[in-house]
Formats: structure tokens, sequence, C-alpha cells
């Protein structure tokens, strides 16, 4: 019988595998297997820009942005904090910051200009000192806001200071030179909150001497600002006292009065802060002007007997001036104690107030300083404090913590009244008003500082811990607001995030999303970047934006961020939080400022970085395989250890050459399976532009 020949098994084949799919980032919702594109499942400290997947650039200390109080006993009551509002220096954009230290008698609050590079400079101080034994109010929040020069800059500071129980509020301007601040609550602006003002006697002298009396008119509201107002009355001959518009006038604040004998003539009382009345001469006689604070009302007296106030032959009508300062409306703590401010239109917005939390209140277009009682918007639900307010595309956007709006305003045209008050033409301002449009009813922000401004598209982190973007086309639609974040949601999810650290910066094609040492990085520069899930839905050449996970640098305590020009500005402390200073990115290497031996140093560190690939598939999925070798088009150090990795099984080789160029060549020699992920990690920056496997299909066992 004759048998066939046994055949020879399969031989030994070459096959490559390469993987150049870097450009989508880490990328969880797709699989864990590689495919175009979408080749990482984890980095550190990397990113993919101008085709190469590299080392992220530096975190560079500026070490001439120290700042170090002296001559205290190292108290911080408020760390350096970089603010949202800019001011132009030298026609070039920097950002408002301030600082505050001290002792048990004395706070010094210092304010700073800080650049793109992160260099600052000094802009000005206000000494806070101890009133007495029980007293010292600590400065708890401070805004900035431009706006028209007073006497000074037009850079003015609203500190509120105290406790929630005891809140002092106080309004600075600084000076000219950018070296001193100066109270300036008393001139910002004063409306006239009455005119045709009556006495007590009014009825009587009408028909006694036959004065035809206009009608009592408001023609402005109360500057929720500063709650300083004036009022015009009329005095009629025969009363003495006159009801204020409002009571709850303030203790520590002055009451003038001004008694117009003609156009060009009067004669004032003055009451200062603490006091309830002043005494000035009229006709020879000692007249006294008292005021009853808590009721609003003022009176004339002579030699202890009421004082009818004579008519003004000169100046019949209105021709008594009273400028007052109310507390009466919780509104204007409200105002004052806003954590910040957005200009919009020459208007400003406040926003952030603990005392009426979902109020946003406004300021007039024709002046910024004045901020009507009835410009002012409430947003849904009382118990829930607007959180954020951003200017978008020229659209004024409020959040919440689960809700997004689009807050409008209407103006409200201002008024000239032509009458006896002086001067005798008069412009009145009117409030304007403002109302909101719902955007999502689900989707809010929780944090201001994780806002940034991505193109012309706002991005933030929101309560549910996913990343969003706000189209712009049309408002209203709940479709615009757009989750980015899917490619790394369940990692945003279990990360521990503290809503009062977390912050954001946008720059450069990037949104860096900061919690504590990590940072979650989206490169946002795609086609489409921001649009809603329809449209993305319609077109397939859209793209997601890329994420990536980097880390600090080592020893490096980042608080806090600003995009400043064209560059974003970090500030760190260092020395147990009693030093600071500025870093932005730049460079091949890590920098930080520490305290060693009673000296700031700058210390530099290389940066660490890597990533790993999602599974790659070798085929054909039937033969057992070999890798032989890697080949890394790219540059790589001696400090960098490549991994390859096989469910259970793994094999490690050090780089011990360091090359650029087309190819490096690194050696293997272990069977796999199937699949395959790759690893690599350096101490030192490096970067790659694709991988080639290179194994081989193995003969069949026979």
């Amino acid at each position: 019988m004759k048998y066939p020949a046994l055949r020879r098994k399969d031989s030994e084949e070459d096959k490559t595998r390469t993987v150049v799919g870097f450009s989508d980032g880490i990328d969880d919702k797709n699989g864990e297997v590689a495919t175009d594109n979408n080749a990482l499942s984890d980095c550190v400290n990397m990113i993919f820009e101008e085709g190469v997947l590299k080392t992220r650039s530096g975190f560079a200390a500026n070490e001439g942005s120290v700042i170090r109080f002296t001559g205290y006993n190292n108290t911080v009551y408020m760390p350096f904090t970089i603010t949202e509002t800019v001011y132009y220096k030298d026609s070039k954009p920097h950002k408002i910051a301030y600082s505050c230290m001290g002792d048990i008698a004395e706070a010094q609050l210092k304010m700073w200009l800080v650049d793109n590079s992160g260099n600052i400079s000094p802009f000005g101080e206000i000494y806070i000192h101890r009133v007495d034994s029980e007293t010292f109010n600590l400065p708890k929040n401070v805004f900035f806001v431009i706006a028209d020069k007073i006497s000074g800059c037009g850079v003015f500071a609203v500190v509120a200071r105290g406790t929630e129980n005891s809140m002092i509020y106080e309004i600075y301007e600084l000076s000219l030179d950018h070296t001193t601040w100066e109270r300036s609550d008393n001139d910002i602006y004063v409306p006239t909150v009455l005119i045709n003002g009556r006495g007590e006697r009014y009825a009587e002298s009408d028909g006694y001497v036959g004065l035809n009396y206009p009608e009592p008119e408001r023609p402005e509201e109360i500057n929720l600002l500063g709650g300083k107002h004036k009022c015009y009355f009329t005095s009629d001959g025969l009363s003495s006292i006159f009801r204020l518009p409002y009571g709850h006038l303030g203790e520590w604040t002055s009451v003038s009065c001004r008694l117009y004998s003609s156009p060009q003539e009067y004669t004032e009382w003055v009451i200062d802060m603490g006091l309830d009345y002043d005494t000035k001469t009229i006709d020879g006689a000692s007249i006294v002007f008292q005021v009853d604070r808590q009721l609003g009302i003022v009176q004339f007296s002579k030699d202890g007997i009421y004082y009818s106030v004579p008519l003004m032959p000169k100046c019949k009508l209105n021709n008594m001036l009273i400028t007052v300062t109310t507390t009466e409306d919780i509104a204007k703590d409200s105002v004052i104690s806003s954590k910040g401010a957005v200009t919009l239109d020459n208007r400003l917005y406040f926003y952030g107030n603990g005392i009426k939390q979902n109020c946003i209140y406004c300021s007039k277009m024709s002046n910024p300083l004045y901020v009507p009682q009835s410009s002012r918007l409430y947003l849904g639900d009382g118990t829930t404090p607007v959180t954020a307010l951003r200017v978008q595309n020229g659209k004024l956007i409020a959040f919440k913590s689960g809700e997004t709006y689009r807050v409008k305003t209407d103006f409200e045209n201002d008024t000239v009244k032509k009458t006896a008050v002086l001067p005798e033409s008069t412009v009145y301002l009117k409030g304007d008003t403002l109302t909101a449009q719902t955007i999502d009813s689900n989707i809010g922000c929780i944090s201001d500082k994780t806002i940034g401004l991505c193109g012309s598209r706002l991005v933030w982190l929101g309560s549910d811990k996913r990343v969003y973007a706000l189209a712009t086309t049309t408002y209203g639609n709940t479709t615009n607001i757009y989750c980015v974040s899917h490619p790394i949601n369940e990692r945003l999810k279990s990360a521990e995030i503290d809503n009062e650290k977390v912050f954001a910066v946008a720059n450069d094609g990037k949104y860096m999303l900061f919690f504590d040492e990590n940072i979650f990085l989206m490169n946002y520069r795609v086609r489409g970047f921001g649009y809603s899930r329809t449209y993305y839905a319609q077109d397939d050449t859209i793209k997601s934006p890329a994420w990536y996970f980097w880390k600090t640098p080592e020893g490096a305590k980042i608080y806090g961020g600003k995009q400043i020009g064209d560059s974003a500005v970090m500030a760190a402390s260092f020395n147990n939080g009693d030093s600071f200073y500025n870093m932005v990115i730049s460079g091949d290497n890590d920098s930080i400022m520490a305290y060693e031996e009673g000296q700031e140093v700058k210390k530099t560190q290389p940066i660490k970085s890597g990533f790993t690939t999602k599974i790659i598939e070798l085929s054909p999925e039937s033969r057992r395989k070999r890798i032989d070798c890697v080949f890394l088009n790219g540059k790589c150090t001696k400090k960098s250890k490549l991994t390859l990795s096989e469910g259970r099984r793994k094999s490690s080789y050090n780089i011990d050459f360091e090359e650029s160029g087309d190819f490096i060549r690194i050696g293997a020699g272990m069977p796999f399976s199937n699949n395959v992920a790759v690893s690599l990690f350096a101490n030192e920056a490096f970067r790659i532009r694709s991988l080639i496997l290179k194994y081989k299909l193995l003969a069949d066992k026979g």
C-alpha cells in the first residue's frame, strides 16, 4: 500500500504592524482595541501636536514673580489671586491680582499687574488697621471694576471686610500713578431720588402764600453700588421737618444740606459720621440742622424751638438739597459683596453674592458705576445661587449649578427734566430691564473657575463631572450644550474633584482642567468643535476634541490660573503657603520655586512622560506569533523603557542609546498570542511619530 508523503509544516513568515493613530488622545468610549487615530489607552504628560506624540512643554517658574511679605507674622489672609479684570498698560493686556497678609494689628492688601510672561508689577496697596481690641475687619472678598475716572485712573476696588454678621464694604479708586488706593464711596455716581419734596406744612403754605407746588417725583433710583443719593425739597416758610424717601441712614456716613438763597448762593450744613446735628448761621441766627438716621427725618431748630425754613424769592422751588447714604435696601450689600463682575456693552453685571444668591445686578451703559434698584434679575429657584457669568460672542451667559441661561438687557431711555433743580437742566438715568432665556434646565456649572473661552466657545465642568461646550447658533435649543468629554467621562466621574479647588485655564488650543496635581487637557483645535451633538451626527468628518492626562511638576502647588494675552499663567505657592509665584508653559523642563536654608531657589527637573497604547491586533488571528523587534519613529533618550504586554505576560526593554531620525530599533523576542499593547515611558522629553511592530508567524505545531 502506498502512503502519501508527509507535508512540511508551514514555515515562519515575517509580518509588520504599523501604529500611527495618536491624534485622538485617550479614548475610553471606543473600546480597548486600537483603530485609526485611536491608539492610546493612557498617557502622562503627552500631547499630539504637528503630527507627533510628544512630551508636553515645561511648567516654568518665573523667579522674578515671587511674592513674600515681610514684617508680619506670615499670616496669609488671602493668597495671591489673579482675577478676570483686564487692564491695559503700555497697550498690552495685564490682569489685576491681589493678596493679603498681616498680623494681629494690621493687614496689607496688595494689588499687582500680571503680564503674559507671569511678570508682576506693583499696583498699589491698602492698609487695614485694627479699630479696637474687639474689632479687626479683615478682607473677605475683593473684585475690580474699570469705569470712567473720578479722581484717579478709573480702576476701582470693591472690598468686603469683616464677618457674615458684620460686614463693611468699601470702594477705592487707584491713583493716576498707580501707587495709592483712595476711598471713593462718596464720589461714584450719586442719583437724584426725589425732586419737588415737601415739608410737613406744605398744604398750609400753599393756601397761605399761593405757591404752586408741583407733584413730588422720583426721577432716579438708589445706586446700589453705594447707596448715596440726593433729595430736593422746597422751603415754604412754615415747614421745619422734612421726611426723606429712605431711612436707615448709615451711621458712619455724613449727611449734608444746602439751602439755596439763589442759584449761586447757599448755606451748607454737614453732619459728620457718627453725629446727628450741625449748626450754621442764617441772618445772624444759629440754626441747627438735625437728622434721625433710623427714621430718615431731618428738622431745623433755633434755640431749641422748631425753625420754619423761609421762602427763597430768588430760588422758589427745589431750593434745599439734602445728600445722604442709606443702607435700607439689602440689595446694596448684595451688589458690593458680589464675587465679581463682567463687562458687556459698557455695562457691569454683578453676580455671586451671599445675600440674594440667585440675583444678577446690572449697571447703566452710560455710567458703569450706577446700579439702579430695578436693574436686577432673579434666576430660577432662590435656594440655588448664580455660580458664574461669562460673555460669549457678545452674549451674556449665566450659570447655576444645574441650569444655563442667556441674559438680555433692554435699554431704557434716559430723561431730561427742566426744573428748578440745580443745575436747571438735568439728565436722569433710568434703570434697564433684564430678562432671561433658558438654554438648558438640567446642565449648569459648579464653579466659575472652571470656565474657559476656547476659541468662540465657553467650556466648563458641569455638576455631573462632565465637561461641556456651548454652541452659539441659536440659544434656547438644548442641543447647543454639548458634552465634549465623552472619551474620559468615566475617569472624570471617578476622580476626587474638590469644587472649591478645581480650576481651568484655556489657551493656545488647549483647555486644562486642574485638580490637585492632576490635569485633564483637551485639545480643541478640531473642525466643528463645540457644535451640537446633532451637528456631529450629520457630518462624520467632524472630529471630537482629543483628551490627555498631565501631572503638575513634582513639588509644585498650583492653585489658580488665567489666560493673559496669548499665554496661560498659573499661580503657585511655596514656603508652607506663605509665598507665591507665577508659572508659564515654556521650555523642555519643569521648574519650581522652593525655600531651602533661608533662601528662595529655583529648582529644575526633567519631565517624566509616557503612554500606553490600546490593544493592537496582530493578524492573522489563527497563527501563533513572536515579536522580534519594535521600530520607533521619533526621538527617545537613554532613560526610556519600552514594555510589551499581552494579558498577564509582559516584557520590558531599556533603551540604552539615544537616537533621532527615521527609526530606532528595539530588539524583542517574546512569543505572544494575537494582541499586544505597547508602553513607552521616559524620565526626559521624547517624541514618537509612529510604532512599527515586526513579528513572525510561527510554524504550526506538528
